[in-house]
C-alpha cells in the first residue's frame, strides 16, 4: 500500500520548508527552489497566481502547485504532491485531491481546520501495482510549458492521467501547466503542438549472445519502462 506525500515550501530570498506529510528523505531531497520556473511566466506580480508543474524522478511523479506571493516577482509557495510510480489511483481521485489542496494553499493562511483536512486526505492508502513499469526521471536543465483549459482542448484532468508522464517531458526539469484563458506569455519551450499520447510500455530485449545491452533515455533497459505510444524512441546498444 502507498500513501501520497506532501511538501510545502516557500521561496523568496531563501527556500524554507513549511509543512510535510508522509515525508521520506529519498523523496524530500528532490524538493527544490522553483523560482526559475515561476519566472518563465510573465504574470502580474501584484496578484496571486496559480500554476502547476509536472516532473518525474525514478521513483514516481511530482505534481506541484505553484502559488505566487505578491508583490515580489518570483516569490511563491510550492506545494509538491508526490505520487509513487506504482500507485493505483484514479484520475478523479487525484484531481479531487489536487483541487482541494489548491484551495487550501490559495488562502491567505492555512487554518488548523485546513491542516486537519490535508492530514486526513494524505492519510489515504492506495494499492500498489507490483508490475507497474518503471519511471524515467526528468533529465533536462530548463523548463517547458503546456496550456490547459480555454481553446487548448485539454483539461487539467488530462494531465493527471495520460498527461502526467510523456516522453516529450523528459528533456526538461519539468513542464509548467498554464491556464489558456489567462493569456500569459511563457518564456520557455512550448510543447503545445505535441499531442498527448497514450501510455506504452517499453520492454527489455532478449539477452544478447554478443554481450550488447540496450539503453533508452540514458538508462539501461533491463526492466519494463514507461513510454508514450507514437513517440520516437532511440535505443542505444552498448558492449
Amino acid at each position: 500500500m502507498n500513501k501520497l506525500q506532501l511538501y510545502i515550501t516557500k521561496s523568496g530570498n531563501t527556500l524554507k520548508s513549511l509543512f510535510n506529510l508522509n515525508p521520506s528523505e529519498d523523496i524530500r531531497r528532490h524538493v527544490c527552489d522553483l523560482t526559475e520556473a515561476v519566472n518563465t511566466i510573465a504574470y502580474n506580480a501584484d496578484e496571486k497566481n496559480i500554476f502547476y508543474l509536472i516532473s518525474s524522478i525514478d521513483e514516481g511523479f511530482f505534481f506541484t502547485i505553484l502559488r505566487t506571493i505578491p508583490p515580489m516577482r518570483g516569490h511563491h509557495l510550492a506545494t509538491w504532491i508526490y505520487i509513487p510510480g506504482d500507485t493505483v489511483i484514479s484520475v478523479r481521485e487525484l484531481e479531487d485531491l489536487i483541487r482541494m489542496t489548491t484551495r487550501k494553499i490559495s488562502n491567505t493562511e492555512v487554518s488548523n481546520e485546513d491542516v486537519a483536512q490535508l492530514r486526513e486526505a494524505f492519510n489515504v492508502e492506495y494499492s500498489a501495482d507490483k508490475n507497474a513499469p518503471g519511471v524515467i526521471a526528468s533529465q533536462g536543465h530548463g523548463y517547458a510549458w503546456r496550456a490547459y483549459g480555454g481553446e487548448s482542448g485539454l483539461s487539467l484532468s488530462d494531465f493527471l492521467g495520460r498527461g502526467l508522464y510523456q516522453q516529450s517531458y523528459l528533456p526538461y526539469k519539468g513542464v509548467l501547466l498554464v491556464d489558456a484563458d489567462l493569456n500569459y506569455e511563457v518564456k520557455c519551450d512550448d510543447l503545445n503542438d505535441i499531442p498527448l499520447g497514450e501510455e506504452a510500455v517499453i520492454l527489455p530485449p532478449e539477452k544478447s549472445d554478443e554481450g550488447f545491452t540496450a539503453h533508452v533515455f540514458g538508462r539501461l533497459l533491463d526492466r519494463p519502462l514507461r513510454g508514450t505510444l507514437g513517440a520516437p524512441l532511440t535505443i542505444v546498444w552498448k558492449r
